[in-house]
C-alpha cells in the first residue's frame, strides 16, 4: 500500500500555472485510468462554487478572453478541478468540496457528478494527507507539483496544485494525470532487476553485465566454468582481453566501442579460450538498458557458443532493443499545442463553417487558413461521404458528440485524405480534434486484401498447410487436414505430430526436425499420415524453419495415388520377370515331382512283386528329390525375404577366416584367394548359416567369371554411412559392416547388371545355374536390415558387397551341433501338437510316440487352449505358425504361457512369418523349425528343448 504522503516533489511554481502552458498527456495504458483524490483539470475561476462551462470560465478567470482554450480544456485528457478547503470550528482542514471540474475529471477519477460534493463523501476513507497537502498550498499561496498515491482510490497521480481566487475562499486549482500504470511499470522494473541475476545464474548460457561506460562488472558462473578462472578474476584489468583470440581482439574492441558510442545493440563474433586452452567461437550480444528519457543505464549481454553450428546456423535475428518512451512535456503555453500538434485542431459553428484551424490543417490538406474558412467545410468533403458527414453535423447541432467519425477531405492537389474526427458541441460551437488516417486506411485495406487472398488459398487448397513447433506439436492447420484425414481440427492440434504419422516414419520425422532446428529447409520428404478410418495417406512435404519463433511452416501434397500409379507401372514392368520366375519354378518342380512320383511308383511296384530289397533305392531317390525341392523353396523364400532366420551377433571377420580353406578348395588352384581387413570390425546381427551361404555364392560367381584363373579378394571393413549415401542405399545412416567379394573377371554390361538380382535371370549356360543365387543374397540382406551393392566394369571385373548394420551387442558363442546322436527318450513327458494339416500332425505324433512321449493333438488355437486347460500337464507345445480360426501360432503360445508359465514352445512353419515371430527375437524356451524337416532331426530338437539346451 502507498502512503499519500509518500510524494515525489517537483520544483514549486512561482505562481499558479497558466492553463495555456499545459500539454495534453498521452493516455495511460493498462488498468483503467482513475484520477487522484483531486478533481480533473479545468480552468480555475473566481466566483460561485457551481460548475461553469469552459468558455465562461475562460472569459472571467485566469485564462484570458480566448474561448478556444476553454474548449481545449473541455476536450483535454488532463484532469482539472477547483476545490474549496473546508475547516472545522478550530480552523483545522477536515475536507474539501469540488467547485468546478472539466469533463476529463470523471474519466481520470471515476467519480461521477463531483461538483458541489465533498471528497470524503465521494471517497470514503480518503487519506487525511491529501486534505493537509491542499490546505498547506491554500495557506502558503504557493504552487506545488508532486506525485502521490491514494490507497482509498487505489491510484497514483501526478498533480500541479496552485491557489486560485481570493484567499478568503480557500480555493485550490488542480491539473492532474493518473500515473498508476507508469508507477506499476517502475515497480515491475525493480522486481525484474532483482530477478535478473537469479535467472542469469540459473541459465546455461554465459551472461554478463556492464556499466554505461562499457566496463564489464559482473559475469555469471558459466563464464568462469568455461574459462577456468577463479571467481572475480575477469573483473581485473586486462584479464578479459587475455582470453580472446589475438586475431579477434581489435575487431571486438572496435565493435564494443561503436555500440557504446551509438547506443546500438552490440553483436559480435569472436573466439574465446577454454580452460583447456582450446578456442571456441562465441556470439556475444548485449542490449542497452535505458531510462525513460532514453539514456543508457547499463548493458546486459550473453555469450553463445556457436562453434559447432557457425557454418550452418541461420542468421540470428537481431533483437530490437529500442525502448519506446513517451514523455508528456508540460508547458504553460497552451497555444504551443495548437501550433505544434500534428493533429488537426479546429473550432466550427453548427452551420458547418470553420472559425479557427491550427497550422496542421494547411500541412495536411494543402489549403491555407483563409481558403479553409472561405467555404463551408462540406465543400471539401468527398461526394460519397457528404450524406454521412451532414448527418454527423446535424447530430452535433443537436448536442451529440461524435467520436472516431471518418470521412474523406479533398487536398489542394485534388486527392483525398481520410480524416478521423472527435468533435463535441459547446454553446453553438463545435470543437474538434482530427487525425489524418489515410496511411492507416490504405495499410488496413492492403492487409485485408492480402489476408482474403491467403484465406482463400488456405481454405480451398487440397494441400496440407500448417505450422508446427520444433517440439513436434502442430499449432495451426488448414481445413485440408480434416478433409483428408477425417480427424477434427481440435483432435489433430491436441496431439503431437508423431501421433498421426505412421510409427515406421517416426525416425524420419526426428531427423527432419533436427534439420529444421538447424535452420535447414526440408524438401521432398515423404511419410505416411494415419486417417481416422485406420488407413494411411502418403504425403510429400516441404518445410521451412523459423528458428527464432521455434517453429516451422510446412506444405504437404497427397501423393498416395501417384505412388500407387508408379507402383502399378513398376509391377507391370516386373511381369516379364514374374513370368520367368513362374516358368523356371514350374520346370524345376515338375522335374523334382517326377522323380518323387516315379520313385514311389517303382517302390510300390517292387513291393507288389515281392522284391522288397530294391525298395530302399527308390525311397532314397524320392527323399533326395524332396530335399532338392526344399532347397529350392528356401532360395525362393530368401529372395522374397520370408525365409526363417536365426539371427545372432557374429564376428564377420572370424566367419570369413573360418571359411577361407573351403572357399579356396571351391574356387580351385587357378584362383588366388586374398582376405583383407577385419581387424577391429564390430559384429552384425544375422543368421550365420545364411551369411556363409551368401559368401560362398558370391565366391562361386566370382570363380565362374574367371574361367582362366585370377585373383579373388574378400574384404571386411566398417563403413559409416552419411545421410546421402544412406538414402542412396535405402538404409539408415550410421555404422555398417561391409563384406565384399571382388574378382578380375569378365564383368557385366549395364543391362545385365540392372537385372542381376532378378529371380531365374542368369547368363550361364542352361543347366549350369538356377539364376537364384544373387536373388537369395539380396533377399537375405534386406531381411537382415542391409543391402547388396554391386559395381562392375566390362572386361575388368565385378565387386559385390553385403552391407549390414553394425550390431552393438557382444558376439555369441556358436552352439554345438547335435550331430547324428540318437533322439532322447521321452518317457513321462507330454507334448501337445497343434497343426491344421492332418498329415503333418499324424507324422509328428507318431515320431513322438515312438520316442516314448505322450502326444496330444489339436487342429487350431481354441482347441489347443482347451486341451491345456482340461488335459494333463503339458511339457512342450509344438505349433504351426499359420493356424485357422482367429489365432496364429504365436498367439496360441502366448496364451498357453499365461496358463502354463515357462511352457517350452517349438514353432513349425513353411516360411517365416517374421512379424508373428517378432523378427526372429524369440523369448527364452522358444525355438523354430522350418518345413520340410527330417523326422529324426525333429526328435533331437524336441529332446534338446525339453532338456533346456539350444534347439
Amino acid at each position: 500500500m502507498v502512503d499519500p504522503r509518500d510524494v515525489r516533489s517537483r520544483p514549486s511554481l512561482a505562481k499558479p500555472p497558466e492553463p495555456a502552458m499545459f500539454k495534453r498527456a498521452a493516455p495511460s495504458h493498462g488498468r483503467p485510468r482513475t484520477p487522484p483524490p483531486v478533481a480533473r483539470r479545468h480552468p480555475a475561476t473566481q466566483g460561485r462554487p457551481s460548475r461553469m462551462n469552459a468558455p465562461d470560465t475562460l472569459r472571467r478567470g485566469h485564462f484570458g478572453p480566448d474561448a478556444r482554450y476553454g474548449a481545449i480544456l473541455d476536450n483535454s485528457e488532463i484532469g482539472f478541478c477547483v476545490l474549496e478547503i473546508l475547516h472545522d470550528a478550530d480552523g483545522r482542514a477536515m475536507d474539501y468540496r469540488f467547485v468546478e471540474t472539466n469533463p476529463a475529471f470523471e474519466r481520470q477519477t471515476g467519480l461521477a457528478e463531483p461538483v458541489g460534493r465533498t471528497a470524503r463523501a465521494l471517497v470514503p476513507g480518503l487519506e487525511q494527507a491529501w486534505i493537509d497537502t491542499y490546505a498547506a498550498i491554500d495557506a502558503s499561496r504557493e504552487a506545488r507539483r508532486f506525485e502521490s498515491g491514494s490507497d482509498a482510490m487505489g491510484r497514483w497521480f501526478e498533480v500541479d496544485a496552485f491557489p486560485v481566487d481570493v484567499p478568503d475562499l480557500h480555493r485550490v486549482g488542480l491539473l492532474f494525470n493518473d500515473v498508476s500504470a507508469r508507477r506499476a511499470a517502475e515497480a515491475e522494473q525493480r522486481r525484474s532487476e532483482a530477478q535478473f541475476r537469479v535467472f542469469a545464474q540459473a541459465m546455461p548460457s554465459q551472461v554478463w553485465a556492464a556499466r554505461a561506460d562499457g566496463a564489464v562488472d559482473w559475469y555469471n558462473d558459466q563464464v568462469y566454468a568455461y574459462t577456468g578462472l577463479p571467481q572475480g578474476a575477469l573483473e581485473e584489468p586486462g584479464v578479459w582481453s587475455g582470453i580472446l583470440h589475438p586475431e579477434d581482439l581489435a575487431d571486438t574492441a572496435r565493435a564494443w566501442a561503436r555500440s557504446l558510442e551509438s547506443g546500438e545493440v552490440y553483436q559480435h563474433e569472436f573466439r574465446m579460450r577454454r580452460f583447456d586452452g582450446a578456442f571456441r567461437w562465441f556470439l556475444a550480444r548485449a542490449l542497452p538498458v535505458r531510462d525513460e528519457a532514453g539514456a543508457i543505464l547499463r548493458w546486459v549481454g550473453s555469450n553463445t557458443d556457436i562453434d559447432d553450428a557457425r557454418r550452418q546456423a541461420a542468421e540470428l535475428a537481431r533483437l530490437n532493443a529500442a525502448l519506446e518512451s513517451k514523455v508528456a512535456e508540460r508547458t504553460r503555453e497552451r497555444d504551443l499545442i495548437w501550433a505544434a500538434s500534428s493533429d488537426l485542431l479546429c473550432v466550427a459553428d453548427v452551420d458547418g463553417w470553420l472559425i479557427e484551424v491550427n497550422p496542421a490543417w494547411t500541412a495536411t490538406t494543402g489549403w491555407s487558413e483563409a481558403e479553409l474558412k472561405a467555404r463551408p467545410f462540406i465543400a471539401f468533403v468527398h461526394p460519397d461521404d457528404r450524406e454521412a458527414t451532414a448527418a454527423a453535423a446535424r447530430a452535433l447541432a443537436a448536442g451529440a458528440a461524435q467520436h472516431a467519425f471518418e470521412n474523406r477531405y479533398r487536398h489542394r492537389d485534388g486527392t483525398y485524405r481520410w480524416l478521423s474526427w472527435n468533435a463535441v458541441p459547446r454553446e453553438g460551437r463545435v470543437y474538434a480534434t482530427v487525425r489524418d488516417v489515410t496511411a492507416v486506411r490504405h495499410q488496413a485495406e492492403a492487409l485485408a486484401l492480402s489476408m482474403r487472398e491467403r484465406d482463400r488459398v488456405w481454405q480451398t487448397t487440397n494441400d496440407l498447410m500448417g505450422t508446427a513447433g520444433l517440439d513436434g506439436r502442430l499449432r495451426t492447420i488448414n481445413p485440408a487436414w480434416t478433409r483428408m484425414l477425417g480427424w477434427s481440427e481440435q483432435e489433430i492440434l491436441r496431439q503431437p505430430l508423431s501421433a498421426i504419422i505412421d510409427p515406421q516414419d517416426h525416425a524420419l520425422l526426428a531427423r527432419n526436425v533436427e534439420r529444421l532446428t538447424a535452420g535447414e529447409t526440408v524438401a521432398g520428404c515423404v511419410d505416411r499420415l494415419r486417417t481416422r478410418e485406420g488407413g494411411t495417406r502418403t504425403i510429400q512435404w516441404t518445410a521451412i524453419p523459423e528458428v527464432e519463433a521455434g517453429a516451422f511452416h510446412m506444405v504437404g501434397r497427397d501423393v498416395t495415388e501417384q505412388l500407387q500409379a508408379e507402383e502399378a507401372l513398376r509391377q507391370s514392368q516386373k511381369m516379364e520377370a514374374v513370368g520367368q520366375l513362374t516358368g523356371g519354378l514350374a520346370h524345376d518342380f515338375n522335374n523334382l515331382l517326377a522323380g518323387i512320383s516315379g520313385s514311389l511308383d517303382m517302390a510300390r511296384a517292387r513291393i507288389g512283386q515281392g522284391r522288397g530289397a530294391e525298395v530302399d533305392r527308390y525311397l532314397e531317390a524320392a527323399q533326395g528329390a524332396a530335399r532338392r525341392a526344399a532347397a529350392l523353396t528356401h532360395r525362393l523364400l530368401a529372395f522374397s525375404r520370408r525365409q526363417t532366420l536365426a539371427p545372432r551377433a557374429i564376428d564377420v571377420a572370424a566367419l570369413v577366416a573360418g571359411l577361407e580353406d573351403l572357399i579356396q578348395r571351391t574356387v580351385g588352384p587357378a584362383i588366388a584367394v586374398e582376405v583383407r581387413g577385419g581387424a577391429g570390425v564390430g559384429p552384425v546381427l544375422a543368421d550365420p548359416n545364411q551369411l556363409e551361404n551368401a559368401l560362398l555364392n558370391l565366391c562361386i560367381n566370382a570363380r565362374d567369371a574367371m574361367p582362366d584363373g585370377g585373383r579373388l579378394r574378400i574384404g571386411v571393413e566398417e563403413r559409416a554411412l552419411g545421410e546421402a549415401e544412406a538414402r542412396e542405399l535405402d538404409l539408415a545412416p550410421g555404422p555398417h559392416v561391409s563384406l565384399c567379394v571382388a574378382d578380375e573377371g569378365t564383368g557385366m554390361e549395364p543391362d545385365v547388371l540392372e537385372r542381376a538380382m532378378e529371380p531365374f535371370f542368369t547368363t550361364k549356360p542352361i543347366g549350369v545355374g538356377t539364376g537364384l543365387g544373387l536373388s537369395m543374397i539380396y533377399g537375405f540382406a534386406r531381411q537382415s536390415g542391409g543391402q547388396v551393392q554391386i559395381r562392375s566394369t566390362p572386361g575388368r571385373g565385378t565387386e559385390a558387397c553385403l552391407v549390414l548394420p553394425r550390431h552393438d551387442g557382444r558376439v555369441e558363442a556358436e552352439a554345438p551341433t547335435p550331430g547324428d546322436a540318437a533322439p532322447p527318450e521321452g518317457a513321462g513327458r507330454t507334448v501337445l501338437v497343434v497343426d491344421d494339416e492332418p498329415l503333418v500332425r499324424m507324422l509328428v505324433v507318431e515320431v513322438l510316440e515312438e520316442l516314448g512321449y505322450a502326444a496330444l493333438e489339436a487342429e487350431d488355437g481354441p482347441s489347443a487352449l482347451a486341451a491345456i486347460r482340461s488335459g494333463p500337464p503339458i511339457d512342450l507345445l509344438i505349433t504351426d505358425v499359420g493356424l485357422p480360426n482367429g489365432m496364429n501360432g504365436r498367439q496360441v503360445a502366448d496364451a498357453a504361457r499365461e496358463l502354463r508359465p515357462g511352457l517350452r514352445v517349438l514353432f513349425v512353419t513353411g516360411y517365416a512369418e517374421n512379424a508373428v515371430l517378432n523378427h526372429g527375437h524369440l523369448s527364452p524356451g522358444m525355438a523354430v523349425v522350418t518345413k520340410p524337416f527330417d523326422l529324426g532331426e525333429l526328435g533331437r530338437r524336441i529332446g534338446a528343448i525339453l532338456d533346456g539346451g539350444e534347439a
